[in-house]
Order: structure tokens, then sequence, then C-alpha cells
């Protein structure tokens, strides 16, 4: 867990993230695997040289 991130908040993030396609589901765990969906969308984010410019997801 993230410092100072409450268990609930993660736990609805990994419910969004599921239920937008970018993780798959995995019974009775809040885990899963990354889906071709955010893969795509990840190589798709362009790194910034540190000037704060850059694609947001």
């Amino acid at each position: 867990m993230s410092a100072g991130t409450k268990q609930a908040t993660l736990k609805g993030h990994l419910r969004a993230a599921r239920h937008r396609g970018f993780l798959t589901k995995v019974e009775s765990k809040a885990a899963g695997q990354l889906t071709d969906k955010a893969v795509e969308m990840l190589k798709e984010i362009k790194v910034g040289d540190g000037t704060g410019e850059g694609r947001q997801p």
C-alpha cells in the first residue's frame, strides 16, 4: 500500500481500472493483469523531458 493512501481508495482505483477495461478481473483478489487496451494506451504516452510537458492519460 502506498504511504498515506487508504485501502478503500486503492480498491476503488482498481475497480475503476477494471471497469474501463485496463485490468483483468481476478476473483477474490485485488490484482489483475494489464489488458491489451492498457498496454496500447501506455505506449502512446509521451515521456516529457522534465519540463512538465507530455501527454497525460
